[in-house]
């Protein structure tokens, strides 16, 4: 086998791009919050700003690079600028659902050990440390700058909670660089400035950062969907139609059953990636039969290599003789390899192992380091060192 490459690594950090993408679209809305009674937005200029002036406070409650921040939050638009607001620092965002069991986000604090907490409501919490309100007050008026860090992309940008279906959940520690391979220069979506991207999916599934960081590194826009949990039908319908959504995510579970009640609540939006678990083929033909205008995407890849691994653009029709639909090839960036149990590369059509490589690989896991390099290898393929 000839030697695989990944090419260039990314060279840039979250706050790198976005913040030239703020630089070109200054005036332009870059992050709404669709709630039909009250809905709110902020243009780039906003977001900015509002990261700058969080940042400030973040660092005066001693946030300093390498740091960890956990904001215990809703999607809103104080939410996305707290996240800014701690890679702009230097420091990774940690999110955790305000709806966890109290012992869950006891555990996760104890693991994590953040600098700084933030909550937007009253919670009952086993924190020693600083915990501050995320509210609208601390965005406004804030004159105090914020030490920007020294960019570079293999410091940590967030860290994300495995479910924990097998043991104790594990704090995934996702570099810039695994960020920026996922959603610039991509080989399987053309991100730009016109998509509008339904962010629908819970903050802390590691697929949010394709639906949050998509639009807003590239100068689109991030719609941020009102409800949590299983979704009104009709107001999904109305969010799609309101603000023209060309793009969203849909776990394999929500997908299935959108399309099993009402798949025209979907219309209009240009492409739908779906995964999570495997695809089943009959509800994506009938999503292709009721959205003949929609392109759907299979996503796979696991929370260690920074969302996606593979993606597949599924033909239309699906093939009558079907029972399953591919994962795809790796994303640029990315490698995949299925090993055998020697760990040697498997012939085609022989059974193996899938192992992911490349710009996407996680640093590890966070506290464990026996786990770590237990599953994260060096890659004998790659002919590059690292």
């Amino acid at each position: 086998m000839s030697m695989t490459k990944c090419g260039a690594p990314p060279t840039d950090t979250i706050w790198d791009v976005f913040d030239r993408a703020a630089g070109r679209f200054p005036d332009k809305n870059a992050l709404v919050y669709a709630d039909p009674d009250a809905p709110r937005s902020w243009t780039y200029r906003e977001l900015r700003a509002a990261a700058h002036s969080a940042a400030a406070g973040f660092a005066a409650c001693g946030v300093t690079p390498g740091d960890i921040v956990a904001v215990i939050a809703d999607r809103q638009l104080e939410t996305v600028a707290a996240y800014l607001a701690t890679v702009l620092l230097g420091a990774a965002y940690l999110p955790i659902d305000p709806r966890f069991p109290k012992d869950r986000i006891s555990y996760m604090l104890r693991d994590a050990e953040p600098r700084v907490v933030l909550v937007d409501r009253s919670l009952d919490l086993e924190f020693a440390g600083t915990v501050r309100r995320l509210s609208p007050e601390c965005f406004a008026g804030s004159s105090g700058t914020a030490p920007l860090a020294a960019s570079n992309p293999e410091i940590p940008a967030y860290v994300m909670y495995t479910s924990g279906s097998t043991g104790m959940p594990k704090g995934v520690v996702v570099p810039h660089r695994g960020v920026v391979r996922l959603l610039c220069g991509a080989n399987y979506y053309d991100f730009n400035s016109k998509r509008v991207w339904l962010q629908i999916t819970s903050l802390t599934f590691d697929v949010s950062i394709l639906d949050l960081w998509g639009g807003l590194l590239h100068g689109g826009q991030c719609i941020l969907f009102p409800q949590h949990g299983v979704p009104d039908l009709e107001l999904l319908r109305q969010t799609v139609h309101q603000y023209g959504i060309t793009t969203t995510w849909l776990t394999t579970s929500l997908f299935n059953g959108i399309i099993g009640t009402d798949a025209s609540v979907l219309k209009g939006i240009e492409t739908i990636i779906v995964g999570g678990e495997a695809l089943s083929v009959p509800h994506i033909r009938m999503a292709q039969a009721a959205l003949p205008g929609t392109v759907f995407l299979n996503g796979y890849g696991p929370t260690e290599n920074s969302t996606l691994s593979t993606c597949y653009t599924i033909p239309n029709p699906v093939p009558d003789h079907w029972v399953s639909i591919p994962i795809g090839s790796a994303l640029s960036g990315s490698t995949t390899y299925v090993l055998n149990e020697f760990r040697n590369l498997v012939e085609p059509g022989q059974v193996g192992e899938l192992f992911v490589g490349g710009y996407g690989v996680a640093l590890g896991y966070l506290q464990k380091p026996e786990l770590t390099a237990e599953r994260f290898l060096p890659d004998p393929f790659i002919g590059q060192p690292g």
